[in-house]
């Protein structure tokens, strides 16, 4: 499979490997967890832009699983930053997103781009 196609490979053992460490952290496992979403972390940081979409959005939940983590065991100094990146991430995704979709009439009556009735013949 992973011969096929490497990034989809890697980017679904990265989700396994997040489920796994969310799993852990809850059965107090916190060590494990940690090592197993640093792992999933390095994965989908070393695709960059190989994978679509959907597959991108992996990287900055796992880097929010890991910021949450750590501020459950008070380390909020390793927390932010993590946290903040995966933000920014999502951020500069949603933008991309709009900027190449196309804006869809609205039906609000307080909207500039409120569809308007087309007649009928």
């Amino acid at each position: 499979m992973r011969a096929e196609n490497p990034g989809v490979f890697d980017a679904q053992l990265a989700t396994v490997l997040m489920n796994l460490a969310t799993d852990l952290n809850s059965a107090g496992r916190q060590s494990e967890s940690a090592s197993l979403t640093e792992e999933a972390i390095a994965i989908l940081r070393g695709l960059g832009s190989s994978v679509s979409a959907e597959r991108s959005e992996a990287l900055p939940l796992a880097l929010n699983n890991a910021a949450l983590s750590r501020f459950t065991t008070s380390d909020s100094d390793a927390a932010l930053p993590l946290a903040e990146e995966a933000v920014a991430i999502l951020t500069r995704l949603d933008s991309t997103r709009l900027d190449s979709t196309p804006a869809l009439p609205c039906r609000a009556s307080c909207c500039s781009r409120r569809a308007t009735a087309v007649p009928s013949s």
